[in-house]
């Protein structure tokens, strides 16, 4: 039966959203709001400023002043696995990694959210868009030769990193950290080393030996970070 102009109808829209983009409509929300409240936030923290489990975050490398980054692009040598890079532009959903426990915790030790992370506490970081995780081994990262870090979808120990704050005892959006990979010890890095096509001008993201080099350094910026329990 055709539709009469007699009788109106008014029906409401249904909104159908997945989980990871609802998550992005929520980040497009909220992460403005997170960057005006760093920029006027005092030198004193307050529990909002702590990154917690699963919270969603975006790390700005400090040297190089790029975001984590990873795609559906896969590296042409090493693994062959999905890369990971640092972008150097901003607003791009790729960015975004959500903090859990580390692979192999048992049910009844899963960080819960809103715990605060501590220094040497063991994580992992689930990229949102695409599941895999911030991973690393001993294949060579393929413009620098150092160790390549990759994203793994399929969770094995290379997933699990160390947090390695440079002050406090709990990681602060904000203050600088290392990450240290579990299986082989290296500390995730970044450099000027960039991409050509099909990823221009993104850093090259590795794993690095010398602890107390600056391009290790890491700042937890803009994000949905869970309240803390504390």
């Amino acid at each position: 039966m055709s539709p009469s102009n007699n009788h109106t109808t008014t029906k409401r829209p249904v909104l159908l959203l997945t989980t990871t983009t609802l998550l992005l409509l929520l980040l497009s929300i909220f992460s403005s709001q997170v960057t005006s409240s760093s920029s006027s936030s005092s030198s004193s923290s307050n529990s909002n400023d702590l990154v917690t489990c699963h919270s969603v975050i975006k790390l700005r490398h400090k040297q190089q002043s790029c975001s984590l980054h990873s795609h559906q692009v896969t590296y042409g040598t090493g693994s062959g696995q999905q890369s990971v890079t640092c972008f150097p532009g901003s607003g791009d959903s790729n960015s975004y990694w959500i903090v859990k426990s580390p692979h192999g915790t048992l049910p009844e030790n899963e960080c819960k959210p809103g715990t605060a992370v501590t220094h040497k506490m063991k994580i992992t970081l689930e990229h949102v868009n695409t599941h895999a995780r911030l991973h690393s081994h001993l294949h060579r990262s393929p413009l620098s030769q150092q160790q390549e870090v990759s994203a793994y979808p399929n969770g094995d120990s290379g997933d699990n990193w160390i947090v390695e704050l440079t002050s406090g005892a709990e990681w602060v959006r904000g203050k600088a950290i290392r990450l240290q990979h579990v299986d082989t010890g290296k500390f995730l890095h970044s450099h000027h080393h960039k991409f050509g096509r099909p990823i221009p001008d993104q850093h090259e993201v590795t794993g690095f030996a010398d602890k107390n080099n600056n391009e290790n350094l890491w700042i937890a910026e803009e994000g949905i970070y869970y309240p803390s329990s504390q």
